[in-house]
């Protein structure tokens, strides 16, 4: 697996037979070398959804869109350019929260956001993928303590639903909420996640362009369990993970 950071939560990964981006906003990919190409888009705040992805199927590429139907049917047909065609006719698939769908060689399980949109577990062969889209645990000083304590309920509840999905299955990659913007609160989702389903390798992302917040977290005492596992990402366009199997 290949993993370049492209910007913000946006991700290409390379795989033996399979390329993958998720939540693409800006930055170049990488050379895929003609593989099937699958995209993703959890949701369609502007920071994780660009309508430039649909030009892709201009290179002659065979290119897969899984969309979250928080993107409106109508706003997909427009930015892909299909008139009142189907998407569907265009390869281009709307998921729902907790949903099972087959997807080329993939199997894409969706969990529920609880901002908007999805979370995605990607399943290629033997190879699990997880993408959190805004899934967090997301608590704001300031914010009223039922707010708080909603956001940290519904997180554990999907991040159970996950461990289900999961079974005795553990993850290999798993892209991580770090947002710098919660101040003192900035690694309550991503500790969370690790403790409770883990991964082989976790991706810090929506960092903001902040990205001291990944030596802050390895810094503290709590991220002892899994440090190692953390992903270091300075600059959009670098490879933060290579496991040497993708090519």
């Amino acid at each position: 697996m290949r993993v370049t950071y492209l910007y913000h939560s946006g991700f290409a990964v390379e795989l033996k037979e399979e390329a993958l981006v998720f939540d693409y906003y800006r930055g170049e990919l990488p050379d895929l070398g003609g593989k099937r190409l699958t995209v993703f888009v959890s949701h369609s705040h502007p920071d994780h959804y660009n309508p430039a992805i649909f030009s892709w199927r201009k290179s002659g590429r065979e290119v897969t869109y899984v969309l979250s139907d928080s993107v409106r049917e109508k706003a997909v047909r427009r930015d892909a350019g299909l008139g009142t065609g189907s998407p569907g006719e265009a390869g281009i698939l709307r998921l729902g929260a907790h949903t099972d769908q087959r997807v080329g060689n993939l199997r894409v399980q969706t969990l529920r956001s609880n901002d908007e949109g999805l979370a995605f577990l990607v399943t290629a062969g033997d190879t699990r993928i997880y993408h959190a889209g805004d899934l967090n645990w997301w608590h704001w000083e300031g914010e009223p303590e039922e707010d708080n304590a909603y956001m940290e309920r519904s997180y554990r509840e999907e991040l159970e639903r996950l461990g289900g999905l999961l079974g005795r299955h553990r993850l290999d990659a798993a892209f991580l909420v770090l947002d710098p913007r919660q101040e003192g609160q900035f690694y309550y989702g991503f500790d969370a996640f690790m403790r409770q389903v883990g991964a082989r390798h976790a991706i810090p992302m929506h960092m903001w362009d902040s990205y001291e917040v990944i030596g802050r977290l390895k810094a503290m005492d709590v991220s002892s369990p899994y440090r190692g596992q953390i992903a270091e990402i300075e600059r959009p366009g670098m490879v933060c993970l290579d496991t040497g199997d993708a090519r």
